[in-house]
C-alpha cells in the first residue's frame, strides 16, 4: 500500500513538470542568413565600403612613404662612405613610421568595427523583434540562433523558422496612419 501511495505522489509531482516541458516549443533561426537577404544591409556594406576606400587610400600613401624609406636604408647600408650618425637616423625614422602604419592600422580597424556596429545594430534589433513575433505567431516559446552551426542536431524542420522571418522583414509594413486632428 505504501508503494502505491508513493507511485501516486511521484506521478502527482512529475506530472505539472512533464507538462511545463511540453508546452515549451524551441524553433531555430539563423540570423545571417536572415542578415544578408535584408536590403538594409546592402546599403550598410556600400557604406563601410566607402569608409574603407577612403582609409586605404591613406594606408598605401603611408605604405609608399615605408617603402621607399626602407629602400633608402637599405641603400645607404651597401654604401660603405654613408654616414653611420645619418644611417642611424634613417633607421629611427623608418621605426617611427613603421609604428605609426601600426598604430593607423589599429586605429582604422577599431573605427571600421565601431562604424560596423553603428550601422549593423539598428537592423540585428529589427531582426530580433521580428523573430519574436514569428516565434510569438507561431506558438514558441524559445528560439535558438543557429548561425553559428553549434546546434548538432533539429530533428524537426517545422521549428526552423528563417524562412519565415525573412517573408516577415521583407513583407511591406503597413503605413503609419497621421494622429487624428483635434
Amino acid at each position: 500500500m505504501k508503494k502505491i501511495i508513493i507511485m501516486m505522489v511521484a506521478v502527482l509531482c512529475i506530472a505539472p513538470a512533464l507538462q511545463a516541458q511540453k508546452a515549451q516549443r524551441i524553433a531555430f533561426v539563423n540570423t545571417n542568413k536572415v542578415l544578408d537577404t535584408l536590403p538594409q544591409m546592402d546599403s550598410a556594406e556600400v557604406a563601410l565600403n566607402k569608409i574603407a576606400e577612403g582609409y586605404q587610400q591613406d594606408a598605401m600613401a603611408r605604405q609608399d612613404e615605408l617603402n621607399q624609406l626602407n629602400a633608402e636604408v637599405e641603400a645607404a647600408k651597401k654604401d660603405p662612405a654613408f654616414s653611420a650618425v645619418k644611417l642611424d637616423l634613417m633607421q629611427r625614422r623608418l621605426q617611427t613610421l613603421y609604428e605609426d602604419y601600426q598604430y593607423f592600422q589599429n586605429a582604422v580597424q577599431d573605427e571600421m568595427q565601431r562604424e560596423r556596429a553603428k550601422l549593423l545594430n539598428p537592423i540585428v534589433d529589427e531582426i530580433k523583434a521580428a523573430v519574436a513575433q514569428v516565434a510569438k505567431n507561431k506558438g514558441f516559446s524559445q528560439v535558438i540562433d543557429n548561425s553559428a552551426e553549434i546546434v548538432i542536431y533539429n530533428g524537426v524542420t517545422t521549428d526552423e523558422i528563417t524562412g519565415d522571418v525573412i517573408k516577415y522583414m521583407l513583407a511591406p509594413k503597413p503605413a503609419a496612419t497621421p494622429a487624428p486632428k483635434k
